[in-house]
């Protein structure tokens, strides 16, 4: 017999090739007991312990050569001669090898949350990842030690509670010698090339909210075997969810925040009631995940919740952006992009605190960017310097339209970690690479709002200018680990697009606004009809038209966002910014020719919706023209590409 133990279900009496599953490097047969249970009712369903865990004898050396051989001849001693293969991350590497030497053994595959191929080309990632993971074990802690924060910093939203024990005992029993040598097999694995050659009926499939295996590489990774399938599990807030908060948003807007609108406009105010009744709503913690007591919107739901805020105040859409996408960029944007383990790990700790000030203590996060040159769009570093110093960061520089001056409990600062040089006379060396998102407090030392604030639009967002005087935040004050901003600003873009559903609710609610003019249905005005002039009819439907396209593309867009888009998915969001932003403009001009002089009166909401409409082309990081200068330059040149001759 071998010496490789197993679980089975459905022996002797279940038709067609038995399904057998290979767990991960944390992982065991018990792991799969729900699947077992449910597959044995109507297959034969085999897991194994892979050699090093549970019941089964170690290696002599563990290779993933070896590990194909010793499930063949598991599969020998069951008397199975082809199987369908489920493999989950490690157990999925296991699966391909096994294709590659063993191949008449396998009748399908199914690849979860797993990779062709581990680490960089140069090897430095698979350094680092062994130092992070087998450092603790050097230093004497025990796996059970480990398995809490190493199973937490793997959980997606509302995890189900039995799958988390089941997975914190599975950790925990692995024994330390297996684990080294799992962790060693792991970073030589690369069978990239394997991928064409696949004959068999394969399916991979991604957690939406998977960090370590992201769907995009695992979308990557069927599309480069032949005739294969990619499903994504979980992958965004259900459409009932999202249907019911745009109604709620829908409701405030409507009863409460366009009432108010007129005078923060007006007085230049901050609408700090509106903020009251988006926390009694629970739509501070929006984007909050719901295991962190949030409502876990993803993007797509928080741009149309956006763009509802929009068409009834301007002001407080383009504000709540800024609040709203802390959670989001820190939240399921950051559980896209890569991280070392240990990074991971402290990220979920402090972001956890972040959000436990969000959701129990009602915290306003700003998201000040702007600070006069090229650093908002991508062209530079961020002048706003933060210098390491014991414990902490001490931050001096400024930043200008810095929306909820004043008003915010937290400013998310993004700014530049001053590299020191080796030459004490040598200025600190900046970089975009560089860049921190960090918290500080509205109320630190040093932090100080100024100016005044009297604009042509959006002026109840209260943008004034920001300075910080050598202030002080500690290490927890981290909104990203270090470094993560600058990928996520090259990885993610469509982050840059979240100012585009205040100017979408804009658009709609220049529309709005003429439909009930023209009726003789807008409060405060005469009911005086005057939709029977072809010219009013003609205008009113060039407006429709010209906001269906509008409204179609970013539709498209947000549903398109995600980390590392392709090129054209790119383009069409820098596409969808210059549009909605450009007819935005143009909706509330042509309404207010369409409604004639009555609807230049500030008494009348058109005039401030046509001012703050204004403002949106002018918006960093991405301007209509900025928007432009990339979409010839990217349509036509591929990256790295010049006209230089070669």
């Amino acid at each position: 017999m071998s010496a490789i133990a197993h679980r089975e279900r459905g022996r002797g009496t279940a038709p067609g090739a038995p399904v057998v599953f290979l767990h991960g490097v944390g992982g065991g047969a018990d792991c799969w007991a729900p699947q077992l249970d449910h597959v044995g009712a109507r297959h034969r369903a085999v897991a194994w312990d892979m050699p090093g865990y549970g019941g089964s004898a170690p290696l002599a050396a563990m290779t993933f050569p070896a590990l194909a051989d010793a499930l063949a001849r598991l599969l020998d001693d069951l008397d199975i001669a082809a199987a369908h293969l489920v493999g989950h991350s490690m157990g999925g590497m296991v699966a391909l090898e096994m294709m590659d030497r063993h191949a008449a053994r396998v009748r399908s595959l199914a690849l979860v949350a797993t990779s062709p191929a581990f680490g960089s080309a140069d090897g430095s990632f698979q350094r680092a990842f062994l130092a992070e993971r087998l450092g603790p074990l050097d230093a004497g802690r025990t796996m059970p030690d480990l398995a809490p924060a190493l199973v937490a910093a793997m959980l997606g939203e509302d995890p189900d509670p039995a799958g988390v024990m089941r997975a914190g005992t599975a950790m925990a029993a692995v024994p330390l010698a297996t684990y080294r040598a799992s962790l060693q097999c792991l970073t030589t694995f690369d069978r990239r090339a394997l991928l064409p050659t696949i004959a068999v009926p394969t399916i991979a499939i991604a957690g939406g909210l998977d960090r370590t295996a992201p769907p995009p590489g695992m979308e990557r990774m069927a599309g480069r075997i032949p005739g294969a399938r990619f499903a994504v599990a979980l992958a965004r807030t259900d459409d009932d969810t999202t249907q019911r908060l745009v109604a709620l948003a829908a409701r405030l807007g409507a009863q409460n925040f366009a009432p108010r609108a007129a005078a923060h406009d007006r007085d230049a105010s901050f609408p700090t009631e509106n903020y009251r009744d988006l926390r009694a709503a629970g739509l501070l913690a929006l984007c909050v995940p719901q295991r962190h007591g949030g409502l876990g919107a993803d993007y797509r739901t928080y741009c149309l919740v956006s763009a509802e805020l929009g068409r009834h105040c301007g002001a407080t859409a383009l504000t709540f952006n800024m609040h709203a996408c802390t959670a989001l960029w820190t939240g399921p944007l950051a559980d896209d992009l890569d991280m070392t383990p240990d990074q991971r790990a402290r990220h979920e700790a402090l972001r956890a605190a972040h959000y436990r000030r969000i959701v129990q203590e009602s915290a306003i996060f700003a998201q000040p960017f702007s600070e006069g040159g090229a650093a908002a769009a991508g062209k530079a570093p961020f002048g706003t310097v933060a210098t390491r110093v014991d414990g902490g960061y001490r931050i001096s520089g400024r930043k200008i339209f810095a929306s909820l001056s004043g008003s915010a409990t937290y400013y998310g600062v993004l700014c530049t970690e001053a590299k020191r040089s080796p030459d004490p006379e040598a200025k600190p060396r900046l970089s975009r690479a560089d860049t921190l998102f960090l918290a500080v407090p509205a109320d630190a030392p040093g932090v100080a709002v100024v100016g005044d604030w009297d604009p042509l639009g959006m002026r109840g967002t209260v943008s004034r200018t920001l300075t910080f005087d050598d202030v002080f935040v500690p290490d927890e004050a981290e909104l990203m680990p270090p470094g993560i901003y600058h990928q996520a600003a090259n990885r993610w873009p469509h982050m840059f697009l979240t100012l585009a559903p205040t100017y979408m609710g804009l658009a709609q609610a220049a529309y709005d606004f003429t439909v009930a003019y023209l009726r003789g249905e807008l409060p405060g005005t005469p009911p005086v009809k005057r939709r029977m002039y072809p010219t009013k009819q003609i205008a009113v439907a060039q407006m429709l038209v010209t906001l269906e396209q509008t409204r179609a593309l970013f539709e498209r867009v947000i549903a398109e966002a995600r980390v590392d888009p392709s090129k054209d998915d790119r383009l069409r969001a820098y596409a969808a910014q210059y549009t909605i932003m450009e007819n935005a403009s143009a909706l509330a001009q042509l309404a207010i020719r369409t409604c004639g002089g009555q609807a230049m009166l500030k008494s009348l909401a058109l005039e401030r919706i046509y001012r703050d409409a204004r403002c949106g082309a002018l918006m960093l990081p991405w301007t209509a023209e900025l928007c432009l200068d990339r979409l010839g330059r990217e349509a036509l040149y591929a990256p790295g590409e010049t006209d230089e001759p070669a």
